[in-house]
């Protein structure tokens, strides 16, 4: 089954028209083609970076609650980046 697919329109300045218009002639593919594999592209690392930066907030949410709970047991995982940090300092 053919894949959906939807209209997008932009107004783009003449110069650029034309860069792109060159890019995809020296790449061989249609100026269509060139225009959606440069959108995703950028979408996709654009989508990454916010997944980045949403899961190094949660990962430092986590931490900072594990260290602070007087209830949690360190995993070895933990004694062993204390073990990293404690060195890391010790050169400063």
């Amino acid at each position: 089954m053919p894949e959906a697919t939807s209209r997008l329109e932009a107004r783009i300045p003449s110069e650029l028209h034309a860069m792109l218009k060159r890019a995809a002639s020296i790449q061989g593919i249609s100026m269509t083609d060139f225009v959606i594999s440069a959108v995703r592209a950028e979408a996709e690392r654009a989508i990454e970076r916010h997944a980045v930066m949403q899961l190094s907030l949660r990962d430092q949410l986590a931490l900072a609650k594990a260290l602070t709970d007087e209830d949690t047991t360190p995993t070895e995982a933990m004694r062993k980046v204390k073990r990293h940090h404690e060195e890391l300092i010790s050169r400063v």
